[in-house]
């Protein structure tokens, strides 16, 4: 399910997307935005980790950059703290652990499917499924 509107509710603010930026709105200082941009295709979908330490953004397809991408902010100073390229064609999901820095990306080609565990911290990849 697509979601480009989150709320941290201990930072007080609100990120959104509009294409391939994300918008973030301070609730605390009326009009004062932050925008971060990685990426040329649009940003499918935002989320916090399940510690509210971690605001991932994705790309769905990579149809400008060539290939979709993961970016990850730290959400107390928003800088980037990593960036990871999907080689399949399309993410269609992605999870956060609750207990470490792995991410469950569900990823596809037209043939084949990947379920895979990214460390987002180091970048570091392990493919649990491919069918």
């Amino acid at each position: 399910m697509k979601n480009n509107l989150v709320w941290h509710k201990e930072r007080r603010y609100i990120a959104y997307t509009s294409a391939n930026i994300v918008i973030v709105e301070d609730l605390n200082q009326e009009k004062t935005q932050t925008i971060l941009k990685e990426s040329n295709d649009k940003i499918y979908q935002l989320k916090f980790s399940t510690n509210g330490r971690t605001l991932l953004g994705f790309t769905k397809r990579g149809e400008l950059d060539g290939f979709p991408c993961l970016y990850f902010w730290e959400s107390a100073t928003l800088k980037k703290i990593n960036q990871i390229a999907i080689n399949d064609e399309e993410v269609i999901a992605c999870e956060f652990n609750k207990n470490s820095n792995l991410l469950l990306v569900l990823s596809r080609t037209q043939t084949i499917s990947t379920v895979a565990v990214w460390d987002y911290l180091d970048g570091h990849k392990d493919i649990l499924c491919k069918s």
